[in-house]
């Protein structure tokens, strides 16, 4: 798996949803649902660079793991959002 595709992963465990590209901002990944708003910065921060666009800036999977969000687990501390689960279950 490339690291394009996990932050796909991550970002579909986060949401419930897949992904969705702002056109005009250079394509950057949107975290415009509310859902995000009960995310941290170093997750959003984390699946940002990820998605870059350029394979080259995008970080390494050791870099990767070097983010809080990972490094720290903090991922683990937090309880899964009810609603979550409910997207999760109606995705295709």
């Amino acid at each position: 798996m490339d690291i394009w595709s996990a932050a796909i992963i991550i970002y579909l465990l986060l949401s419930g949803k897949m992904p969705e590209f702002d056109r005009q901002n250079n394509f950057q990944v949107k975290f415009d649902a509310p859902i995000w708003n009960k995310r941290s910065e170093d997750s959003k921060s984390l699946i940002k660079n990820m998605l870059n666009r350029d394979p080259k800036q995008r970080p390494s999977a050791k870099q990767a793991c070097q983010y809080l969000w990972l490094a720290e687990r903090q991922w683990m501390a937090k309880a899964i959002d009810e609603n979550l689960c409910l997207l999760l279950q109606q995705f295709h």
